[in-house]
């Protein structure tokens, strides 16, 4: 399977309700962005001969069954603390029960060949940007062998809250929240965020323990894992946050274009003077999910 379209996690669940033993996901090189390979200023080749990631690159990350169970997925609900009541992994709905490995596109590439002229040729965005292959879905008489050595133990986690007393409706809270795990090297996810944030951390465990403060005095959530990434601003949120995003981002300028943030947003997608920009809806896969999908609060990804 490729990466791309819904978080990870939901691919390996589909997977285990088709009656699949196991699931590899790759990474496709045209996930990183445009092939022009026409345009020398936009190359398409893979690090170091270009931007795009390394033909070894494989991406990592949880397959937890996040929109089903977000946290801890042995004590479901409820806050993970020393002496908690815990169920057994097999018993968790946040657990998949098939293994499954991420890929890079050059492991993966032996197995796309495998499928030439057998089952549906993908076509447009769901075709990647590999020219040794055509895309089809398969199957194969090919056999693949998977080995996936898991460690399943209970551990110590941290969080660091900092609290900024407000000096308008100080009983109010808007709540900023990052992880503090870098996704491979983490540039953009979380440390754009991290730096934005100076010093903040925030789990599930911590929304499950803290659902009363929450309920009073909690307004808004701001995920910011990944701050900062590239040139062009993008945002997805809660749809009764749209007019918010659009208000505020009328007010900030973009050094970019010397025109405003709200401006520049319509300008690269290419928008009439009526039409507002697209905000995006929000999943699951990010801090975000605790607050929105186990909690009721408004939530909003940047």
């Amino acid at each position: 399977m490729r990466y791309g379209g819904n978080f990870r996690g939901l691919k390996v669940r589909v997977a285990e309700i088709f009656g699949c033993a196991g699931a590899l996901i790759y990474s496709d090189p045209i996930d990183d962005g445009p092939l022009n390979k026409d345009n020398s200023s936009n190359p398409a080749e893979s690090y170091p001969d270009g931007p795009w990631r390394s033909k070894s690159s494989a991406q990592r990350g949880s397959v937890q069954y996040l929109s089903l169970l977000a946290g801890d997925p042995l004590t479901p609900g409820y806050p993970a603390t020393e002496n908690a009541t815990r169920i057994k992994a097999e018993d968790s709905p946040g657990l998949a029960k098939i293994p499954s490995l991420p890929l890079s596109w050059e492991d993966a590439l032996p197995i796309l060949k495998a499928t030439q002229g057998l089952g549906v040729r993908g076509k447009e965005d769901w075709a990647g940007g590999l020219d040794e292959v055509h895309y089809f879905s398969g199957p194969t008489e090919g056999e693949a062998i998977l080995v996936n050595h898991v460690e399943n133990k209970i551990t110590p986690i941290w969080n660091v809250i900092a609290r900024i007393e407000g000096n308008e409706e100080p009983e109010k809270a808007i709540i900023l929240g990052n992880h503090r795990d870098a996704w491979v090297y983490g540039a953009v996810d979380p440390s754009s965020g991290s730096a934005s944030l100076m010093e903040l951390a925030r789990s599930t465990e911590w929304v499950e323990d803290n659902k009363e403060w929450l309920d009073k005095e909690a307004a808004v959530y701001i995920n910011v894992d990944g701050a900062v990434s590239g040139p062009h601003f993008g945002a997805y949120a809660s749809p009764s946050l749209n007019h918010i995003l659009y208000e505020v981002t009328s007010k900030i300028h973009d050094p970019r274009t010397d025109k405003s943030v709200f401006d520049a947003w319509k300008a690269n997608q290419k928008l009439t003077k009526t039409d507002q920009p697209q905000i995006g809806q929000l999943g699951s896969g990010s801090d975000f999910v605790a607050f929105l999908d186990h909690f009721p609060l408004d939530g909003e990804v940047w």
